[in-house]
C-alpha cells in the first residue's frame, strides 16, 4: 500500500506541477475564446497536414464524438454515463467526481506494476507525443484542453482502464491474490455499470494511448493483448470458449489496424473481415422483410440460429429446405447500450462497415408482434435477460426509427424471401386475422388487470366504482326515456 500511495503522490504532483507549465505557455500566446493559442495552432497544422497528405503516415480516423442529438433524444440514458466518465469530452462534467479518487487509485496501482522509477515520466512523454494524433481522433468535438491537460486526462483514464483489465484477468485466472476487496470487481452492480459506461461512444479514448501505456508498464504483454481481452472483459466470450480455443479474437475476428478504441474492437467482434463485407453490398432498395417472423412461420418457413463465425452478416436462406438462419442477437442491459452505441457509431460514419444497423433493421422487420419475439426466443436467435416482450417491441421500434438505408447488405436476401412468401398469401391473410385476434385478447387482458389493480384494490374504491357505474346507468336510462317521450309527442 505504501508503494501505491507513493505513486499516487507522484501522479498528483505531476498533475498540479504541469499547471505552472500550462500557465506560462498560455501567457506566451493569445487566447481566442476558451481555446489556448498553441492548441489552435496545433489543430490548424494537423488539419492542413492531414488534408494535404503531408504527414509521414496517414492520420488516424475521426472516431470519437458526442452522440448527435437526433439519435440521443430517443433514449438519453443509453448514451450517458452513470458511474465513470472517460476522456476529454467529459472534462467539464462534475457529475462523477465521487469516483475520480477511485480512478486515481487504480492509475497509481497500474504504475506501481513497473519497477522502473521513471515509469511515470515515460508514460507522460508517450502521451504528450501522441497529442496531435489523439486530437485528430476527437476532431469532431471541440477539445479546448491544452496538450498538458489533455495528456493528464488520457494518462489517468488510460491507466485506470488497463489496471481494471489486468485486475479482472488476474481475478479470474487466480494468478495472484488481491489483498483488499476490490471496489469494482467485488461489486456486481458496480462492475456492470462500469462495463456499461466503457462502451459509450463519447467515453472512448484512442487505442494507441492504451497500447503505449501497456508497453511501458508491462512489456511482457503484446499490444494486441488489449484487443484480445476486450470482448472477454465485457462478457462476449465465455471462459469455456476461450479455454477450448473456439474463439481467436485477436487474429480471426478483430483486425488490429481496423480498431481505434474499445467500442470499435467490440464492433469488429460482430463482423467478419472487411473484404467479405464489400462483396455483400447489394443495389436493391429493399430495407427489410415484407412479412413478420410468425407470418413466415405460418407459411412453412423454419428459423434456425446461425453459427457465430460470420458475425451479424451470417444470414442464410435455404429455399429448398425452407430454413432461414439468423445470428444470435443478445439483449441485456449492457448489450442494449452496446448495440445502440454501435448504431450511433455507424450513423456518424465512423465505422468501416454498417453491419450492426443493417442486422438490427433486418430483425426489426421480422419483429412486429409479441409472437415474433417468442418464436425467435424459442429458436435462441433473441437472447433475452427479461421475459417482457413488450419492452423488446419498443426497443426495436425505437432503434430502427433512426436508421438510414445506407449499406443495407440484406436487400437481395429480403427480395428472395418475399418472392417465396407470395406463395402463401392465403396463409398470410389467416395469420393477419389471427394476429388481430391475439392483439385484442392481449388488450383485454391488460385492461382487466389494470382495472383490478387501479379500481378494485380495496373495499372503498370498489364501492366508489360500483356507485359510479350505477349512476352512469341511471343517467343513461333517464336520457333514453327523455328522448323517447320527445319523439312520442
Amino acid at each position: 500500500m505504501e508503494g501505491i500511495s507513493l505513486s499516487l503522490v507522484f501522479l498528483q504532483e505531476w498533475y498540479t506541477g504541469s499547471r505552472s507549465i500550462e500557465s506560462n505557455d498560455v501567457n506566451q500566446g493569445t487566447n481566442l475564446g476558451n481555446m489556448p493559442y498553441h492548441t489552435m495552432i496545433e489543430n490548424v497544422v494537423l488539419d492542413i497536414e492531414g488534408k494535404l497528405g503531408l504527414q509521414g503516415r496517414n492520420p488516424p480516423r475521426r472516431s470519437i464524438c458526442e452522440v448527435p442529438v437526433k439519435i440521443r433524444k430517443r433514449n438519453e440514458d443509453c448514451y450517458s454515463s452513470r458511474t465513470i466518465s472517460i476522456g476529454p469530452i467529459h472534462k467539464e462534467n462534475h457529475d462523477h467526481q465521487n469516483v475520480e479518487n477511485l480512478k486515481w487509485k487504480y492509475a497509481a496501482s497500474f504504475l506501481q506494476r513497473c519497477e522502473d522509477a521513471g515509469a511515470l515520466k515515460k508514460c507522460s512523454e508517450a502521451i504528450l507525443n501522441l497529442s496531435s494524433e489523439v486530437r485528430w481522433c476527437y476532431s469532431c468535438v471541440p477539445i479546448t484542453l491544452d496538450p498538458y491537460d489533455l495528456a493528464k486526462t488520457l494518462l489517468v483514464d488510460g491507466c485506470f482502464i488497463l489496471e481494471l483489465f489486468l485486475r479482472k484477468s488476474e481475478y479470474k485466472e487466480k494468478i495472484k491474490c488481491i489483498e483488499d476487496k476490490d471496489p469494482i470487481l467485488d461489486d456486481d452492480m458496480m462492475l456492470r455499470n462500469v462495463q456499461r459506461d466503457l462502451v459509450l461512444l463519447k467515453n472512448q479514448i484512442p487505442l494507441p494511448v492504451l497500447q503505449s501505456l501497456l508497453k511501458i508498464i508491462d512489456p511482457t504483454k503484446r499490444p494486441s493483448w488489449i484487443i484480445g481481452y476486450t470482448p472477454y472483459f465485457f462478457g462476449l466470450v465465455s471462459d469455456s470458449e476461450q479455454v477450448e480455443g473456439r474463439v481467436d479474437i485477436s487474429q480471426e475476428i478483430v483486425v488490429e489496424e481496423n480498431s481505434s478504441h474499445l467500442l470499435e474492437i467490440l464492433h469488429n467482434y460482430y463482423c467478419p473481415r472487411f473484404d467479405t463485407i464489400c462483396s455483400e453490398i447489394a443495389r436493391s432498395k429493399k430495407s427489410g422483410f415484407l412479412y413478420s417472423a410468425i407470418e413466415l412461420s405460418d407459411g412453412g418457413l423454419s428459423f434456425k440460429r446461425a453459427s457465430s463465425g460470420g458475425g451479424f452478416l451470417n444470414v442464410v436462406f435455404d429455399k429448398q429446405n425452407k430454413v432461414l438462419e439468423l445470428p444470435a442477437f443478445p439483449l441485456g442491459e449492457i448489450e442494449n447500450n452496446l448495440m445502440r452505441n454501435f448504431v450511433a457509431f455507424e450513423q456518424c460514419n465512423f465505422a468501416r462497415t454498417n453491419h450492426v444497423k443493417a442486422y438490427v433493421k433486418l430483425l426489426g422487420s421480422l419483429i412486429r408482434y409479441t409472437e415474433d419475439i417468442e418464436l425467435l426466443k424459442e429458436k435462441q436467435i433473441l437472447q433475452l435477460e427479461s421475459d417482457c416482450s413488450e419492452n423488446i417491441l419498443t426497443y426495436f421500434r425505437s432503434i430502427c426509427a433512426g436508421i438510414d438505408q445506407k449499406d443495407f447488405y440484406f436487400s437481395d436476401l429480403c427480395e428472395e424471401v418475399d418472392v417465396w412468401g407470395l406463395n402463401f398469401s392465403r396463409s398470410r391473410y389467416w395469420s393477419k386475422f389471427r394476429q388481430g385476434k391475439a392483439s385484442i385478447q392481449l388488450w383485454w387482458q391488460n385492461s382487466a388487470a389494470s382495472l383490478k389493480t387501479d379500481y378494485f384494490k380495496d373495499m372503498w374504491t370498489t364501492m366508489s366504482v360500483i356507485a359510479a357505474i350505477v349512476l352512469l346507468l341511471l343517467t343513461g336510462i333517464q336520457t333514453f326515456y327523455s328522448v323517447r317521450s320527445y319523439y312520442h309527442h
